[in-house]
């Protein structure tokens, strides 16, 4: 950071994000030349990895002397740079975006202008409220204004605004969501989550939970084979991302830095991958009861590289049994997506008596 008397500059450089992204698509590619067939994992891992890459430095200067703060980002496809005029800054903040799995939080800078428009130093929120906190106070002493338009608190960035967004299109398809409906004996939710510019159909059901474990279904292509055993690391990798596409974080699983690959049933097998922390009492969990309707729902929405918007996926932890899928559910679909988790609860003992 430079600091003088007419001016102020600091420079936000992902390094550990290029990092980790390197390492994602280098993996990808590996896995690419090994196993070939894992495409929608590998798909998965490249896609996050390039995303990373992506991730521009930042440079922020601000200076008293032509009385202008200037935004400047590179990346590695694109280079641009925002001047802004003091005299267009109505505030300058730290907004935050809040996880609703864990209740953590991220950060950006936010300038907000006087005609309304909100620019962020970095679209993407990350963690450090301290630096950015700092460095937002430097750059409104040297713009010379308060905290905010009126001094009000940071605001939640409106991811939660798009999921309301989603929300509003799912109840109008199949009504309003949040009460809890109890089907042969059953609890169970029905709520849309977004996953950045995603909706996701989450059902769940507390009506059976694994206090200090997790087990994770991954829905495959019949063709997609695990990855071998020397190749693990890349695997439990591929796992922990495709669980954070689908929303759940550590929070929802417990011991997950434990977790491996799990062997699945013959009949299972050529339409699942899973994951988890306890082998031994995933075997348990998948008896017959279960693996029936698990089968018959991939028979039924099988999944191919034509359709992999539609796979499903399948966690079971301390919060619950829950189904998730991309995109929005029709009425015929939210039934369908009911009944299996219903036939999965009453199977594996949860649920009242009927």
């Amino acid at each position: 950071m430079n600091n003088s008397s007419s001016d102020l500059t600091f420079h936000d450089r992902p390094i550990v994000f290029w990092l980790f992204g390197a390492s994602m698509l280098a993996g990808a590619v590996y896995a690419v030349i090994i196993a070939p067939a894992q495409w929608i994992l590998i798909g998965i891992l490249a896609l996050f990895g390039l995303g990373l890459l992506m991730m521009p430095t930042v440079s922020v200067s601000a200076d008293r002397i032509t009385r202008t703060l200037t935004i400047s980002r590179h990346s590695l496809i694109r280079k641009s740079q925002q001047t802004i005029a003091f005299g267009e800054i109505a505030g300058i903040s730290v907004s935050y975006q809040l996880d609703r799995e864990d209740n953590s939080r991220t950060y950006r800078i936010e300038i907000a202008l006087h005609n309304g428009e909100i620019v962020p130093v970095r679209s993407a929120y990350t963690s450090g409220h301290k630096r950015k906190d700092e460095q937002a106070q430097q750059l409104r002493a040297i713009v010379g204004i308060s905290k905010g338009v009126t001094g009000a608190s940071p605001q939640v960035f409106d991811a939660a605004n798009l999921q309301r967004q989603f929300l509003q299109q799912q109840e109008e398809i199949t009504g309003k969501q949040g009460a809890e409906t109890i089907t042969r004996g059953v609890r169970w939710t029905f709520e849309t989550l977004a996953f950045n510019s995603m909706p996701l159909s989450h059902w769940r059901s507390p009506d059976f939970q694994l206090a200090d474990s997790f087990l994770f279904l991954a829905q495959k292509t019949p063709d997609q084979e695990m990855l071998p055993n020397w190749l693990q690391s890349a695997t439990n990798l591929l796992f922990k991302q495709s669980m954070l596409v689908y929303g759940f974080g550590e929070g929802d699983s417990p011991d997950i830095a434990t977790a491996t690959p799990i062997e699945l049933p013959d009949r299972l097998r050529p339409y699942f991958l899973a994951y988890g922390d306890e082998p031994a009492r995933a075997g348990q969990l998948l008896n017959t009861w279960v693996i029936t309707p698990l089968v018959e729902w991939a028979h039924k929405y099988p999944l191919t590289q034509q359709n992999v918007g539609s796979q499903i996926v399948l966690h079971i932890g301390p919060k619950g049994l829950s189904l998730r899928t991309m995109g929005l559910a029709n009425p015929e679909y939210l039934d369908e997506l009911t009944a299996l988790g219903v036939a999965l609860v009453r199977a594996l003992g949860g649920g009242e008596p009927i």
